[in-house]
């Protein structure tokens, strides 16, 4: 009877083993299945994010595809003297328009780089924007600025230069809503009994700074018909606060320059944050001397023709692109300069505030000659 019991035993502990690789088999499928599903949100899955990266920089005043990054003609200008450096930054990007989207891992590895910024897709485009016409779009503006440092370089070199101020659009909030359309060319301003001849855009800029805001003036403009004719248009405060006063209108510019400045830069970089650096390499090349001495000295700004520098994107990635190819300055503006107060930097790099090219200019001249204690550096 006890030998039945044992046989009986026997005969039930059978499927008891086989329960528990059936039970180690599931637990290894699903285990495979965890590890497919945590490799496709990793590696395969795309998020609607952008990463800007560190991008390359370049010397404005060296060589780039063994060409001259600046060239000038039918002007005597000198050959670069020195081994200082004008560089100017870019940024990388990944998963932008007509890219493959980021991966979960890139997006992991980017929070944890103190050189790397996330931001959501739709803060940076449009959903219906194609990589062709982001690039279009950044070679516009790539081109703007090259136009835009040319004036600016020439103005602060008081070589004179003409262009068409054409208008391209007006506030609704301007005086000029219903006196000036788009395509108008403006010719002349009259404030009281001072004229003002316009043969650039640095001349309206120049006139308005020493126009208040709220003055009746009055504005010769030219329809593309060619004809003439004269509207009194009140001038409106600046939004940023700095002397002089503004039209309200929207202007593009025609420029007619006394003789040819290229700038060579790769089709495979686009934007307009590059137009102070350009604008110094012209002024390089047209005065005498080694503008930044023996130093590298990265740049970024975009640039108007009154020589105003303006704020960019990406500027964490420019400081970091400019440490790893050198530079021991990177000159920022003022907007900037106060966005890197508290940020992480690389060591041996000093952001500087610039606010306009004069005073880009002067800060290159001073690094160059050691004198930088007057400088306002960004980063404590």
């Amino acid at each position: 009877m006890q030998e039945s019991q044992n046989n009986f035993q026997n005969i039930e502990t059978a499927p008891k083993k086989k329960g528990r690789w059936q039970t180690r088999l599931a637990k290894s499928v699903s285990l495979f299945v965890l590890i497919g599903a945590l490799a496709w949100a990793l590696f395969l899955h795309g998020y609607p994010y952008v990463i800007e990266t560190p991008g390359p920089t370049f010397n404005v005043l060296g060589k780039i595809n063994s060409k001259p990054f600046i060239e000038i003609k039918d002007h005597p200008s000198h050959q670069i003297e020195g081994d200082g450096q004008i560089r100017m930054v870019t940024v990388g990007l990944r998963g932008g328009p007509g890219t493959e989207p980021v991966s979960g891992i890139e997006l992991i590895t980017a929070y944890f780089q103190p050189s790397q910024s996330i931001h959501p897709y739709a803060q940076l485009f449009a959903p219906e924007t194609t990589g062709e016409q982001e690039r279009k779009a950044q070679k516009q503006y790539m081109d703007s600025s090259m136009d835009l440092a040319r004036a600016a370089a020439l103005t602060e070199l008081n070589i004179p230069f003409e262009s068409d101020i054409i208008v391209r659009g007006v506030s609704d909030k301007s005086d000029a809503k219903g006196k000036l359309a788009e395509d108008d060319k403006i010719i002349a301003l009259k404030n009281g009994e001072k004229n003002y001849p316009l043969a650039s855009t640095a001349d309206l800029y120049r006139a308005l700074k020493d126009i208040a805001p709220g003055t009746p003036v009055e504005v010769t403009s030219e329809n593309k018909a060619g004809a003439k004719k004269v509207s009194e248009i009140k001038t409106m405060k600046r939004p940023d606060g700095k002397p002089g006063s503004l039209f309200g209108i929207f202007i593009s510019t025609d420029f007619r320059f006394p003789f040819p400045i290229q700038v060579n830069v790769s089709e495979n970089i686009g934007g307009p944050s590059a137009g102070t650096a350009f604008a110094l390499g012209i002024i390089d090349h047209l005065t005498d001397g080694a503008l930044a001495g023996d130093q590298k000295i990265a740049v970024t700004g975009t640039i108007a023709p009154d020589g105003v520098v303006g704020e960019i994107g990406g500027v964490l990635q420019k400081v970091y692109g400019a440490s790893a190819d050198g530079a021991k300055w990177f000159l920022a503006p003022v907007g900037n300069c106060k966005e890197l107060a508290n940020a992480k930097l690389p060591k041996g790099i000093t952001p500087v505030q610039i606010s306009t090219l004069k005073d880009a200019r002067d800060t290159v001249q001073k690094i160059a000659k050691g004198d930088t204690d007057q400088l306002i550096k960004c980063h404590p």
